[in-house]
């Protein structure tokens, strides 16, 4: 679950960028208000390879979950930083903040708008990204492991 907004859930407040993760089974009651995203990850989804010994780590993303299928991080950057060349496995991607990141992949360059509360799924890739908007990148990353 990530709240898109102030929501309460279970008698916990959730602010914009909260996450709670329900293990398979456990059962819980949906905010009775507010904005959220509700995330199931199917046991049958697609299989992850893992990365070439050569792969440059992912980046030092603050880590919110850390189970045993995924990896849930909160990404941030300001506007005008730019990241290191790094990696990431296949992911899902919540952006939520209206802004623009510039991207370098295979020595090609991509600019893509960053829309809030859309969910992507984003395939592994090695890049450098940069932020090119006036407001700071902020995403909700669900990253699965090999």
């Amino acid at each position: 679950m990530l709240a898109l907004g102030p929501v309460e859930l279970g008698g916990q407040k959730m602010e914009r960028g909260d996450i709670k993760v329900f293990k398979t089974g456990e059962r819980y009651f949906p905010p009775k208000s507010g904005e959220y995203l509700e995330v199931a990850i199917k046991p049958a989804h697609p299989q992850v390879t893992a990365p070439s010994a050569d792969t440059p780590p992912a980046p030092d993303n603050k880590i919110l979950y850390d189970g045993k299928q995924f990896t849930i991080f909160e990404e941030k950057m300001q506007p005008g930083e730019t990241s290191s060349r790094h990696s990431h496995n296949q992911r899902l991607a919540i952006f939520l903040n209206r802004t623009q990141v510039q991207q370098w992949t295979d020595g090609k360059s991509e600019t893509r708008e960053l829309v809030p509360d859309l969910v992507t799924f984003r395939p592994a890739v090695v890049h450098t990204s940069k932020d090119v908007g006036s407001v700071p990148i902020r995403n909700i990353l669900i990253e699965f492991k090999p």
